[in-house]
């Protein structure tokens, strides 16, 4: 099956906090057999604007048995001068998904999440390098990975302050970011 040009802002319902535009493409082919139980899906999202923000062209694709619902994904959010974030791992299961998958980020801006501190945090801000790995159950994500920090910072209203980060590391391990002698 094939789905072409699908505009977001008409298919997905408006989240506040994750406003998002864009040109989407989806491609899945699905074999059963009893040779074969297969499963690919390529997406693509062209221009995608998240929060006012340009994220890029984001593309998706996935592989694998229907039948142990196991498959490799790759994922990449890349800008014109091919910075962002790449994925790569395995989503396994249907009732209870797990997945075990790299990210690596390179100069990957951070202003789209300033929607989400609303009126507490604004002007979020900031390019992550690095790589994370998320694995674990869906329900229960685990991380571990280092995180470069640069050009990082924020506002808070209340308290008519602004804060910029000077380059700084972040460790991921447990469910925690562990920020390593950070100056505002």
């Amino acid at each position: 099956a094939e789905v072409n040009e699908v505009i977001l802002e008409n298919l997905l319902p408006e989240v506040p906090t994750f406003k998002q535009r864009g040109v989407a493409t989806l491609k899945t082919n699905i074999v059963r057999s009893v040779e074969e139980n297969s499963l690919t899906v390529e997406a693509q999202i062209k221009d995608w604007i998240v929060n006012e923000e340009e994220m890029g062209d984001f593309t998706f694709s996935a592989n694998g048995n229907t039948q142990v619902n196991t498959y490799v994904v790759q994922l990449d959010l890349l800008n014109s001068l091919n910075r962002g974030l790449t994925g790569k791992g395995v989503w396994q299961g249907r009732e209870s998904p797990s997945v075990n998958i790299d990210l690596d980020f390179t100069s990957f801006e951070t202003r789209f999440l300033s929607a989400l501190g609303k009126e507490n945090i604004q002007n979020i801000r900031g390019k992550l390098d690095g790589s994370v790995n998320l694995w674990g159950p869906i329900s229960d994500l685990r991380h571990t990975g280092a995180l470069q920090v640069s050009q990082g910072g924020f506002r808070i209203p209340y308290l008519n302050v602004e804060y910029q980060l000077e380059d700084t590391n972040v460790s991921l391990l447990n469910q925690e970011f562990k920020f390593r002698n950070v100056l505002l």
